[in-house]
């Protein structure tokens, strides 16, 4: 019987539950790319540089994991570079000459002014960030033909930020993900650039505001189950078909103190559907 092939990647690591991840998913030969946060790195130089002569993939996730959205491009350039540097050093005491580069940006937000909404147009991706008292403040101040003029710059403003942001990723030599030949569309287009988007999130994170393991995990196999399960980067009803075998996913988890005690549920809940879980390229 054919299988539903995915693709393990894991953000925000490293934390003092990193060691146990590792352990748990080489338990069950279980490959991942795990994008980490420069910041958080040193604390725990030994167990990444076990991790990568175990196979994993240790990966670029910023240096403080801000919205890129929010920062100025000199920032941003610091904030890959801080990390890049780290990468690099981590590699050489592990005797690792060449590697291929992946790079995350946090929340998935380019830079580009719309935080991560990366299907809205620039205007329709403003308008879903902030509070409702939020919103309604911003839809009186579009009013003014001013305020309009003034956003049509800050639009053009972020658009150069976020090819600039890209370019400099390049020169870095970083790699997008087109080389895992996942068949969406969607995915297709975000592999014109050069950092790494996901097809399917498990969004434990959002779910890990509930106050115990057994709710978290009901949320967390109801979207499993969901064939078409919901995406905030787009207005479209669905993007991917978690039951069609013919497409690769490239599933978003997390390494996050705040729901690492469901993480050994979470792995198993996937195992119990029968992935095929695949090695990403090094």
């Amino acid at each position: 019987m054919s299988k539903k092939q995915i693709y393990l990647s894991i953000d925000d690591s490293p934390t003092d539950s990193f060691p146990h991840h590792v352990e748990l998913l080489l338990r069950h030969n279980i490959h991942a790319v795990f994008f980490c946060i420069g910041s958080q790195m040193h604390s725990y130089w030994e167990e990444l540089k076990y991790a990568i002569n175990k196979g994993f993939i240790i990966a670029n996730h910023s240096y403080t994991h801000p919205h890129f959205s929010d920062i100025d491009l000199s920032t941003a350039k610091e904030e890959i570079k801080n990390t890049d540097e780290l990468l690099d050093q981590l590699y050489k005491d592990c005797d690792i000459k060449q590697y291929n580069k992946y790079f995350r940006f946090p929340y998935g937000d380019k830079g580009d002014g719309k935080y991560g909404r990366h299907f809205f147009s620039f205007e329709d991706a403003r308008k879903k960030r902030g509070s409702f008292f939020q919103k309604f403040k911003r839809g009186v101040l579009m009013l003014s033909p001013m305020n309009r003029h003034l956003e049509e710059e800050k639009k053009k403003s972020m658009t150069l930020n976020a090819r600039a942001i890209q370019k400099y990723l390049y020169e870095l030599g970083y790699v997008g993900a087109d080389a895992l030949q996942i068949e969406y569309d969607f995915f297709k287009h975000l592999c014109y650039d050069r950092d790494w988007s996901w097809t399917f999130d498990i969004k434990e994170w959002e779910f890990g505001k509930q106050k115990n393991t057994n709710s978290i995990m009901n949320l967390v196999n109801q979207r499993l189950d969901q064939k078409h399960p919901s995406d905030p980067r787009t207005s479209e009803k669905y993007m991917i078909d978690l039951d069609d075998i013919a497409y690769k996913e490239l599933v978003l988890f997390h390494d996050r103190k705040e729901t690492n005690h469901i993480f050994n549920e979470v792995i198993e809940s996937l195992l119990k559907r029968n992935f095929d879980f695949l090695q990403i390229p090094n």
